[in-house]
């Protein structure tokens, strides 16, 4: 099919047939028109709903648990050294001080009843430690208001107040100064007199056979030989009279009195600034225990 080029001048060869035509497809635009493919607006919250389902009564069983009594994963046990202080757990949102007197006085004089800031519990102190495991015993699980109480034996604290101390104060340190003969348990009985009735232990120091703890059932007459019986003659010596802790009870400290000139300018174990120190009395009422 060649052809020699046209002269000069020439016309153009004629072409014979048409054209090639182009078999590509022209280009399409394939962006499709912008469309809102949101569409309408829903609301996808839906109708609101109650979460809280119906509402239960705390103050019965739940399918055989009792709420109150559930204690975490990893938490101490229940104290059961018995303590003058109640530990009232699932109290009713309304009660008060005199419904808390009225129910725990039937089982004893009752020294103080407390309130924290959380409702639902309350602490209750007996003046003496019989009444505290009394009602530890028989108002357990009773009811009050139609709410089953749970009562346990309060911890002490370790920086307790002094009103706190004074609640729980039992325990005296008695010690007779320059006597003439060795001073016997059954002597300082005797020496008590009518308060005797009320001591729990007399015990005799490890150290100075002198010196000894007596420790009372209830705190009222525990306070009333430190204030009464000071300064006595027993033994041919001189009686005194400190408050000592206990290990039965919150923790108390012994109080130095200033009056005695024999103990000024030393230090709560009796070692003074010179000369020979006295026989250091034990802080403890169970450091004399064998």
């Amino acid at each position: 099919n060649w052809r020699p080029p046209p002269k000069y001048g020439g016309a153009p060869p004629k072409i014979v047939g048409a054209p090639p035509k182009d078999r590509r497809a022209p280009p399409k635009d394939r962006r499709a028109p912008p469309q809102d493919m949101r569409g309408p607006p829903q609301d996808m919250r839906g109708p609101p709903q109650d979460m809280r389902g119906p509402p239960q009564d705390m103050r019965g069983p739940h399918h055989g648990r009792r709420p109150y009594l559930d204690r975490p994963p990893g938490a101490p046990p229940e104290p059961t050294t018995p303590t003058r202080t109640l530990f009232v757990r699932n109290l009713p949102l309304e009660v008060t001080r005199d419904d808390m007197r009225s129910l725990f006085e039937k089982c004893g004089p009752v020294n103080q009843v407390q309130f924290p800031a959380k409702k639902g519990i309350g602490f209750v102190t007996y003046f003496d430690i019989r009444d505290a495991e009394r009602a530890r015993k028989t108002l357990n699980e009773s009811k009050m208001r139609g709410r089953p109480l749970n009562l346990l034996y309060s911890v002490p604290k370790d920086n307790p107040t002094a009103a706190e101390l004074a609640a729980h104060q039992d325990t005296l340190f008695f010690v007779v100064k320059n006597n003439t003969k060795p001073v016997e348990e059954e002597e300082v009985a005797e020496y008590l007199g009518k308060f005797k009735e009320h001591v729990k232990s007399i015990r005799t120091s490890r150290t100075n056979q002198s010196q000894k703890f007596i420790q009372f059932w209830d705190v009222r007459p525990c306070r009333d030989v430190f204030e009464r019986l000071q300064g006595g003659e027993l033994c041919g010596g001189v009686v005194n009279i400190e408050f000592a802790k206990s290990n039965s009870s919150q923790p108390g400290g012994r109080r130095r009195r200033e009056d005695d000139g024999g103990r000024r300018g030393r230090d709560d174990f009796g070692r003074g600034r010179g000369g020979v120190p006295d026989s250091p009395p034990e802080r403890l009422a169970a450091d004399v225990m064998p």
